[in-house]
């Protein structure tokens, strides 16, 4: 059992390499933790989830690759089938363009769709590898010479795709997941420091929005209705007054 996670990396991180925190660099270095160097929003429904990055702003600095990598570990053995678009690949895999990434292993199918790549700079916008025990898959939108990223720069830096998850039992064949999950449609769209993104495909229809400067959720959507903003709610708790000399 495997479990599939996400991270924004930068520079030579990845996984099973070392990381150290950058508030503490040289310090408290590991390699069974990646650490996160963005902020992300998501919204699903059953196996379909949106996921909209954004790189992080408190770390201002020089970097030489900023990217969002989705990790599938593979201690144990490689995916049996890798597809970018209508391609099988083999690894090491680059494109100069973002595409959807299928996978394939046995009753386990997916599809990572990238949203909005935001390009700094790269050769490469997609690039697919296996090392570590790990299949990387990597939506880059900087790799290059030590350039200086500020504040406003690293807010405005984008990422992002949607996960379609499912397996022989729902689907039967992966031409058929294929199939169903190819169907979607993608729009991400910015104004006024405010991402909009949405996904719809048959049976299913997920929306986010937020503040690209200040991070505030302004809604998500599934199926046309609006959820409820989280709030802190606690029932059937007592307090009982602090008597003087108690802590």
């Amino acid at each position: 059992i495997s479990t599939i996670f996400c991270r924004y990396t930068t520079d030579d991180f990845a996984p099973g390499e070392p990381w150290t925190d950058p508030r503490f660099p040289g310090r408290e270095i590991t390699r069974s933790m990646l650490g996160e160097a963005g902020r992300n929003r998501t919204v699903q429904k059953d196996g379909t989830v949106l996921v909209a990055y954004q790189s992080k702003s408190q770390f201002i600095g020089e970097y030489k690759a900023l990217r969002l990598t989705i990790v599938v570990p593979v201690i144990y053995r490689s995916v049996r089938r890798i597809r970018v678009g209508e391609e099988e690949v083999q690894l090491p895999y680059r494109s100069a363009k973002p595409d959807v990434v299928w996978l394939e292993d046995d009753f386990f199918y997916s599809a990572f769709k990238p949203l909005m790549i935001t390009d700094r700079g790269r050769a490469d916008a997609l690039r697919i590898e296996e090392r570590d025990g790990y299949l990387s898959i990597n939506f880059i939108n900087y790799e290059g010479p030590w350039k200086k990223f500020g504040q406003r720069d690293l807010l405005s830096i984008q990422n992002g795709f949607v996960a379609e998850i499912g397996g022989r039992s729902e689907y039967g064949s992966f031409r058929d997941f294929r199939r169903k999950a190819a169907g979607g449609h993608i729009t991400d769209e910015v104004a006024s420091n405010q991402r909009s993104v949405s996904y719809s495909r048959e049976g299913v229809q997920l929306g986010l929005s937020y503040s690209l400067v200040y991070g505030g959720l302004k809604y998500t959507v599934v199926d046309g209705t609006e959820l409820p903003s989280p709030a802190f709610q606690a029932t059937g708790v007592t307090f009982a007054p602090i008597k003087p000399g108690q802590v």
